[in-house]
């Protein structure tokens, strides 16, 4: 069944507290979900996007919420703490700018739960989209940012790329044939 029934504090109808013979996920079961969430490696998975971890781990986390966390939910919320740090990891491992920043790292995954809009929203703050639009700082190279959410606009490219003849060429002049 994976509950442990034992002597927890409960809340009477007054507000007041007084311990009660309850159902909660037990040690096995505990144990067994955090073998899982290692074996997820999620902190190594640099190569995939916000979206496709949360498309692969929300529908088993929800079932584990949904199962033990029917009765005193609280005793999940250290392996929910576990998955979030591996999130932070993650996101240390895939932005070059969160590598020596955990707390960053927590902000930024804190403020993408926030959103409503969805599972992930641009990466970019205000001030940065606006940079683009203005121009590069950067000199010599052409630097988009990486937005993760459908039905984002890109930036216009810096140097198109044109097609002539069925040949592609690169630069801002096409060639003549």
């Amino acid at each position: 069944m994976g509950y442990t029934f034992r002597p927890r504090l409960s809340r009477g109808k007054s507000g007041g507290q007084f311990v009660n013979f309850l159902p909660a996920v037990s040690d096995n079961a505990r144990k067994r979900i955090g073998r899982e969430i290692r074996r997820w490696r999620l902190h190594v998975r640099s190569g995939t996007t916000l979206t496709e971890l949360a498309r692969s781990i929300n529908v088993i986390v929800r079932g584990w919420i949904g199962y033990y966390g029917r009765f005193y939910r609280s005793m999940l919320a250290r392996l929910l703490r576990r998955i979030n740090e591996y999130l932070v990891r993650w996101a240390m491992r895939k932005y070059k700018r969160l590598r020596r920043s955990p707390a960053r790292a927590r902000r930024l995954l804190a403020g993408v739960a926030k959103t409503p809009a969805g599972p992930v929203r641009p990466l970019a703050d205000r001030r940065a989209a606006r940079r683009l639009d203005d121009g590069s700082r950067m000199t010599g190279d052409c630097h988009v940012r990486f937005y993760e959410r459908r039905g984002a606009k890109l930036p216009p490219a810096t140097h198109p790329i044109v097609c002539v003849g069925g040949g592609v060429a690169s630069g801002s002049r096409p060639e003549q044939a």
